[in-house]
């Protein structure tokens, strides 16, 4: 709705919302016959975010990204105790993007995770 008669932002696509969003994700798992090994896991994830308007009258935009983040996971029982051993990739084509403008995201890095439940 029009907020006064001459609403620039009126019929326009709202801010730093994208009007294509896909996410998705690639899981595969395995589960050995071993007492050590419980399961290792292997996980892909895609995101494609398209343009962002950055002003009401939607002449300037945010351009479109696509990431791709994988992780490993390894679950194991050790010592009366399960312990998980996650490495994850973040960014793994390097992307040069921005959720907001002005603010670059990180490019690809790494993460090393270990989990004990006891």
């Amino acid at each position: 709705s029009k907020d006064t008669p001459d609403d620039v932002s009126y019929n326009k696509q709202l801010l730093y919302l994208p009007q294509e969003y896909v996410k998705s994700t690639l899981n595969l798992s395995y589960e050995p016959a071993g007492r050590v090994v419980k399961l290792i896991s292997l996980n892909v994830f895609y995101t494609f975010t398209g343009k962002r308007y950055i002003d009401a009258e939607n002449t300037r935009f945010i351009p479109y990204y696509e990431l791709l983040d994988g992780n490993i996971n390894l679950t194991l029982n050790l010592f009366k105790t399960e312990t998980s051993v996650k490495f994850a990739v973040n960014n793994m084509g390097n992307e040069d993007y921005q959720v907001m403008y002005g603010y670059p995201m990180p490019l690809r890095n790494y993460k090393l995770q270990i989990g004990i439940k006891y």
